[in-house]
C-alpha cells in the first residue's frame, strides 16, 4: 500500500479539496465507480480532523 495520496480534486462534506497531499490511513475504497480515501487531514483542517473520508474525483498515489 502506498503511504500518501495527492488529491487533485475531491470533496469532504461541503469542503472542496484540490491539489493537496495527505497520509493514507487505509487503502482506497472503490465502490460502483466512487473512490473514497480515509486520510489524516489534521494539517489542512485542524487537529479534530485526524481521520476523514474524502470523496475523490482525481488523485495520484505517492510513495
Amino acid at each position: 500500500m502506498k503511504n500518501r495520496i495527492r488529491i487533485l480534486k475531491g470533496k469532504y462534506n461541503r469542503i472542496r479539496i484540490s491539489d493537496c497531499v495527505f497520509t493514507l490511513l487505509k487503502p482506497l475504497d472503490i465502490t460502483k465507480g466512487k473512490v473514497t480515501a480515509i486520510v489524516d487531514a489534521s494539517e489542512l483542517l485542524g487537529p479534530e480532523y485526524a481521520i476523514v473520508a474524502i470523496d475523490v474525483e482525481d488523485y495520484k498515489l505517492i510513495d
